[in-house]
């Protein structure tokens, strides 16, 4: 009875860990996007060079 709930509990801490892991890497692929997504607006706005690059006429 002893084995069955040691490998119980380190299964457990084994998906404990990966679900931390999941998390973490999603959380930081999330903000990276979003700050990739916010300096390419900004320099959009901002930058005439930039905008005439992607949009094809001046601002």
């Amino acid at each position: 009875m002893s084995k069955s709930l040691d490998l119980n509990d380190t299964n457990t801490s084994g998906q404990y860990h990966q679900s931390k892991v999941q998390l973490f890497l999603m959380s930081s692929s999330l903000i990276g996007i979003n700050l990739g997504l916010m300096i390419c607006v900004g320099m959009y706005w901002l930058h005439p060079s930039f905008h005439a690059f992607l949009a094809g006429k001046p601002l």
